[in-house]
């Protein structure tokens, strides 16, 4: 009686986007959004992967677009704020010293989805500067994405669970289709465009500081 209805809340695109920016805007002040929200949205998305799952198995049609695992491949794409993009700036466009390092350094883990490196080492936290890309590319991606699904362009994920921790490409190809993969490449590029005038202008200032220190 009360999960079917929150099943219905939770696995629309108003309820993704919903959690999607909350748990975004959390972490710009240092609080870890996707685990905060996480507690509320987590069980039922894993409940929603687990039935996809069952039905796939069946070779029966799927009956959610959402899940834990649409959540991972999409939302957190290269880690929470879609950051992937960012450092492939950081570590082959950037002119400041510390942003390039830092860049080179963190590379390896934002293709594991892992974001600390990035969120805590230029900050991105309790920084304006780069706190509309962080909150606006991972929710364009949940959108384009969701919609692509929706109506039909895309297959539903069948939802292996497990994807925040695997390797990006890897997560999307094991949901059914290479074309998640594919559509991964794609906005990757296009998060790489709406955080280049944001880089950009940080880039400028640190390579700036650098010179005055």
């Amino acid at each position: 009686m009360i999960q079917q209805p929150l099943l219905g809340i939770t696995g629309s695109y108003s309820g993704m986007i919903t959690f999607v920016v909350v748990a975004h805007v959390l972490w710009l002040f240092g609080i870890h959004g996707t685990m905060v929200t996480g507690t509320i949205w987590k069980p039922l998305y894993l409940a929603m992967d687990l039935e996809n799952l069952t039905v796939f198995q069946n070779g029966d049609p799927l009956p959610h677009i959402v899940g834990y695992a649409f959540w991972g491949v999409w939302a957190s794409l290269g880690g929470s704020g879609s950051t992937l993009g960012l450092n492939l700036l950081m570590a082959f466009k950037a002119k400041s010293e510390g942003l390039k390092k830092l860049g080179r350094m963190a590379l390896p883990t934002s293709f594991l989805c892992i974001k600390e490196p990035i969120i805590f080492g230029i900050p991105i936290v309790l920084n304006p500067m780069l706190a509309i890309p962080f909150v606006f590319a991972p929710a364009l991606n949940v959108t384009v994405a969701y919609f692509l699904i929706a109506t039909d362009v895309l297959p539903r994920m069948i939802g292996v669970f497990n994807v925040i921790e695997m390797p990006v490409f890897a997560n999307a190809f094991i949901q059914g289709s290479w074309l998640f993969a594919l559509l991964q490449v794609f906005l990757i590029v296009l998060n790489t465009l709406i955080y280049y005038p944001f880089f950009k202008r940080l880039d400028n200032i640190m390579r700036t500081q650098a010179t005055q220190a």
